[in-house]
C-alpha cells in the first residue's frame, strides 16, 4: 500500500506549487488582467466548478482590458493585498464569496482556454450593425415600394394552371 502524499497517485494539483497553496498566477500558463471594480463581468460555472466569463459589458474596464466571454477565470485576488486565489473546482457559491468581499478598487484576474480564434472574429464580421441615417431612408423607400406595388395588384384575380 502507498501511503505517499495524493499528488503521487493523481499527479499535481494545479493549484499547488510543491505541496503549498500558490498566492500568485502562472503567468506562463494564464494571462493576468487587474481591473476597477465594477467588473461589468457575467460568471458561469461549468465542469464541475470551474468559473466562465460568460458575458462582459463593453463600457467597461474589463472589456477594455480583452476580458471576453468563453474564458475560464483560473485565479482571483484574495480578499485585500496581492495574493491571488485559485478558482477551479471552487464552484460559484465560494467564488461569489470571495469576489463580493474584495477591499479596494481593483482586483486581478488569472484567465485560461481564452479564445483568440479567427473563425471568432470572421463569424463577428456578420453581427448586425447599428442602423444608418442612409440604413433608415433605404428601408422606408423599399417599404414605400412594396405599398405601391401591393395597391397596384388590388382588385386583380390571378389564375394558376
Amino acid at each position: 500500500l502507498n501511503f505517499g502524499p495524493v499528488g503521487d497517485i493523481l499527479g499535481p494539483d494545479p493549484d499547488e506549487a510543491n505541496g503549498i497553496a500558490q498566492r500568485f498566477a502562472d503567468e506562463s500558463q494564464s494571462r493576468v488582467v487587474e481591473c476597477t471594480l465594477p467588473l461589468g463581468i457575467e460568471f458561469e460555472e461549468k465542469d464541475g466548478g470551474d468559473i466562465f466569463i460568460k458575458d462582459v459589458q463593453q463600457d467597461t474596464d474589463a472589456w477594455e482590458q480583452g476580458v471576453r466571454p468563453g474564458a475560464q477565470l483560473v485565479m482571483i485576488s484574495a480578499t485585500f493585498g496581492d495574493e491571488m486565489w485559485p478558482t477551479r473546482k471552487v464552484g460559484m457559491g465560494q467564488f461569489l464569496g470571495t469576489l463580493n468581499s474584495r477591499f479596494g478598487a481593483n482586483i486581478k484576474l488569472a484567465l485560461e482556454k481564452e479564445n483568440r480564434n479567427a473563425l471568432n472574429d470572421f463569424f463577428a464580421s456578420f453581427a448586425p450593425k447599428p442602423q444608418t441615417e442612409d440604413d433608415k431612408k433605404k428601408a422606408q423607400d423599399l417599404a414605400a415600394e412594396f405599398d405601391q406595388a401591393e395597391r397596384g395588384l388590388e382588385g386583380k384575380t390571378f389564375f394558376f394552371r
